[in-house]
């Protein structure tokens, strides 16, 4: 009724999921997973294999979701590509290159 951005992180990632198990609910999946990652910020940072140990995801799961999470990178990535492009001011070039960087677990140059 709202929209989705009126949604909680926990509602989105139930619609994401789409089902639960015999043995979670769909809710009680996403609210694992939330807790597991501590917070949506650090689910970018699983790996397949994190996802698929958390209870009631399975490798199809855990694939879904990492292709929203690339799906999203590459909204993002055009959206700071298209900043550089039109360059008028430092403050875009940043703006870019703290996209490609700001996830990186390890420094990189």
């Amino acid at each position: 009724m709202y929209g989705p951005s009126k949604l909680s992180n926990e509602e989105l990632l139930m619609i994401i999921l789409k089902t639960g198990t015999k043995k979670y609910s769909v809710k009680e999946i996403s609210l694992n997973l939330l807790k597991q990652c501590n917070g949506l910020d650090n689910l970018k940072n699983m790996t397949i294999n994190t996802l698929i140990n958390i209870p009631g995801i399975g490798k199809i799961k855990a694939i879904e979701l990492m292709a929203i999470i690339e799906l999203s990178n590459r909204i993002n990535e055009n959206i700071s590509i298209s900043k550089v492009i039109n360059c008028t001011s430092p403050q875009n070039i940043i703006s870019y290159f703290n996209y490609l960087f700001k996830d990186k677990l390890q420094e990189e140059f």
